[in-house]
C-alpha cells in the first residue's frame, strides 16, 4: 500500500507544482510575443508534468535506512513475474 500514498500525493501536488514551474516561462512568452495560446499553455504544462513524474519516479520513494544496511549486493531474478506479488504488498 506504500505506492498508493505516493500516487495520491502525486495527484494532489504535481498539477500545482507544474503550474508554479510553468508560470515563469509563460510570463516570458507573454512578454515576448504579447499573447499565450491555450495550446502553448497545455504544451508547457504537460512538459513540466512529464519532467516531474520522471524525476519523482526515479528518486522517490527512497528506501529505508535498514533496507540499505541489509543490502548485500546485486542478485539475479531468474523467475519470470516473481516480483509482481511484491508490487501489490
Amino acid at each position: 500500500m506504500g505506492y498508493i500514498n505516493v500516487i495520491k500525493y502525486a495527484f494532489l501536488f504535481f498539477p500545482v507544482l507544474c503550474l508554479l514551474l510553468s508560470l515563469p516561462f509563460l510570463f516570458y512568452h507573454y512578454r515576448k510575443y504579447g499573447s499565450i495560446t491555450f495550446l502553448r499553455f497545455l504544451l508547457v504544462f504537460s512538459f513540466f508534468f512529464y519532467l516531474l513524474c520522471a524525476y519523482f519516479l526515479v528518486i522517490l520513494p527512497l528506501p529505508n535506512k535498514s533496507d540499505v544496511l541489509d543490502y548485500n549486493g546485486a542478485y539475479y531474478n531468474l523467475k519470470p513475474f516473481f516480483v509482481v506479488p511484491e508490487i501489490f504488498m
